[in-house]
């Protein structure tokens, strides 16, 4: 179960978001857009819920309720053993941004995409990020 990892009977709990990340990757290969509902789905179950979100079939559940992925669909792309070598080089890509926190804004310039801001922003700080970016941009 690449997108579970479930601790055993009588073990203790380890924070590990990568199946989230598989899952969610696996989710966005599938449905051809970033899958937002589910990540909200997958925080909530996490934060709010106290839900094992590195169960496959939790995983499974949330995919297909949030997403409407077929669960045999949503399994076999879990399953897929290229599936993590392709979310590390996604991850090394955002690292080349200079992410180092999350969220991460970016923004596409003419040489390429560009942190605009790393980490929380409130919305006003964001707003005004935005538009100091895009008044230092040339008239089109």
């Amino acid at each position: 179960q690449r997108c579970g990892m479930r601790v055993p009977p009588g073990g203790t709990f380890g924070y590990n978001s990568t199946p989230m990340c598989l899952a969610l990757a696996a989710v966005r290969e599938l449905a051809g857009r970033p899958p937002f509902a589910f990540l909200h789905a997958l925080q909530a179950a996490f934060f709010l819920h106290a839900r094992d979100t590195s169960d496959i079939d939790e995983l499974t559940a949330l995919a297909v309720a949030t997403e409407g992925v077929p669960p045999a669909a949503f399994r076999s792309a879990c399953a897929d053993a290229g599936l993590p070598a392709r979310l590390a080089a996604e991850m090394q890509r955002a690292r080349s941004y200079g992410t180092a926190a999350l969220p991460a804004v970016l923004v596409e310039a003419d040489d390429g995409c560009r942190l605009l801001a790393g980490g929380y922003a409130d919305a006003p700080t964001l707003r005004q990020m935005i538009e100091y970016w895009l008044a230092r941009q040339p008239a089109p």
